[in-house]
């Protein structure tokens, strides 16, 4: 409507001297930035951890991704969780120069989506279809239990969700979270359906880990 609309109004079009017919837009393909430790011990190699603005950037491109999943159902209706999963993969690749892997062994199972440098685990996310609050804390026991070393920690879990009362399901994993026994605090909320917990791991409770609970509707129907 708005092209017909200019087109109406008969302005002509001048082209520029010099101008040229196309353009480039830069691509700037990011590395994920590791902060290591000053240590005074030389024969001590300190854990790297990811810096908390690509933390962010992750989750960030997660949920617009998810985001664009949520408006579009008919597009991914007949997909599945390794399916989205791997849309996920292609879209964090794009942006962190392929340090995103899938389906990676770590621990004593394998995680759907993990972030390494130099070997050592800077984010771990898992992607589930959400199937009530029972099933809410066996995803989040299975991270923990399975999947997350003494190393971890910076984790997710994704849900998406086919309920048609979505509200229904956020005031269930805001309930159900808290009653985790690896839970120890809430620390916030990024939008409406992305919270932000502090864990801890089952075999030491001192060892805290950053636990990003993130859930999209995804209606099939």
């Amino acid at each position: 409507a708005d092209t017909q609309l200019v087109e109406s109004l008969g302005i002509p079009l001048k082209e520029v001297d010099g101008g040229s017919p196309t353009f480039t837009i830069p691509l700037v393909r990011k590395k994920i930035a590791v902060v290591k430790p000053t240590v005074a011990n030389k024969d001590f190699r300190p854990e790297p951890i990811m810096i908390p603005d690509d933390y962010e950037g992750v989750l960030s491109l997660v949920k617009h991704l998810s985001l664009v999943i949520e408006r579009n159902p008919h597009t991914f209706v007949s997909m599945k969780e390794p399916d989205i999963r791997n849309i996920i993969l292609v879209l964090l690749n794009a942006v962190y120069e392929g340090t995103a892997t899938g389906e990676t062994f770590n621990g004593s199972g394998k995680t759907d989506i993990l972030f390494r440098h130099e070997g050592q685990n800077l984010f771990i996310a898992e992607c589930k279809f959400w199937h009530g609050a029972i099933e809410f804390h066996k995803a989040i026991s299975q991270l923990f239990d399975r999947y997350l070393t003494w190393s971890d920690s910076k984790v997710s879990l994704i849900f998406f969700v086919q309920n048609q009362n979505f509200s229904n399901t956020i005031d269930t994993i805001l309930d159900e979270a808290a009653k985790h026994p690896y839970f120890k605090k809430f620390t916030g909320k990024r939008g409406d359906s992305s919270f932000s917990y502090v864990f801890h791991l089952p075999q030491d409770k001192e060892k805290d880990v950053q636990l990003e609970i993130m859930a999209f509707h995804y209606d099939k129907k």
